[in-house]
């Protein structure tokens, strides 16, 4: 019976033969391989309009945040005021805007679903170009950012305190007044959902530029008096 020993030097004797001959043998061990760790962040370079829409968002969700902290009804009324000008962008576009029939389908079936899960979550998602990049045509991507930027100037902290200060004139409106603008019935009881669906009917019937130059002062006081009574209702009513 062979001893411990003897075992050893006789593996030791057969495994000397695949060292150092030039070639790699079933035991000699692969060369170490640095392998690249999955939860790496993609390195690819971002273009300079991914960084733009990137920065931008970035001051659109500081300006939310803010007002949340100042005043929380008017940060919950910001937040669907933003979703809505989502909703007026994409209920305009075209199915030649996008990358495909189904997208555009997708989109259009379901607006505020598209919105909500794609783009807005109570504030903007940082990668809007990753979703507009695989749902519209290169062409289209500057009218996005285009849009981003309207959103951007729209929540500058001087202006949008400026559009709410209407708001707190609480004396100066009516909820009748509200519910007259929106042909809504001040008797009977609307969701926050029912209530936006309203708004954004007369938006696009009031909004000035569907309309010619020769009327365009008229519809824009008319847009500006819907738009008031609509912020203080849904503060009024939902916030």
């Amino acid at each position: 019976m062979q001893t411990n020993n003897e075992i050893f030097e006789a593996r030791k004797k057969l495994f000397s033969k695949f060292k150092n001959n030039g070639v790699r043998g079933r035991n000699i061990p692969r060369r170490k391989v640095k392998r690249k760790k999955s939860n790496l962040v993609n390195t690819r370079k971002k273009t300079k309009m991914e960084l733009d829409m990137i920065k931008c968002i970035q001051r659109i969700n500081t300006y939310l945040n803010e007002l949340e902290k100042k005043d929380e009804e008017m940060g919950e009324v910001a937040q669907q005021e933003l979703e809505d000008l989502f909703y007026f962008y994409l209920e305009d576009t075209s199915k030649f805007e996008y990358n495909s029939k189904k997208l555009y389908r997708e989109v259009k079936d379901d607006i505020e679903f598209f919105i909500r899960d794609k783009l807005f979550q109570k504030r903007v998602i940082l990668d809007c170009y990753g979703v507009f990049k695989k749902y519209f045509i290169q062409d289209s991507l500057e009218d996005l950012l285009d849009l981003l930027y309207d959103l951007d100037n729209y929540m500058e902290k001087e202006r949008y305190e400026e559009l709410f200060k209407e708001c707190e004139e609480e004396n100066e409106i009516s909820l009748n007044e509200c519910y007259e603008i929106l042909d809504l019935d001040i008797e009977n009881e609307y969701t926050q959902k029912e209530v936006v669906k309203a708004y954004r009917k007369k938006a696009i019937q009031y909004h000035p530029d569907k309309h010619d130059d020769s009327e365009k002062e008229k519809y824009s006081e008319l847009f500006k008096s819907l738009n008031k009574n609509y912020r203080y209702l849904l503060k009024k009513k939902f916030s």
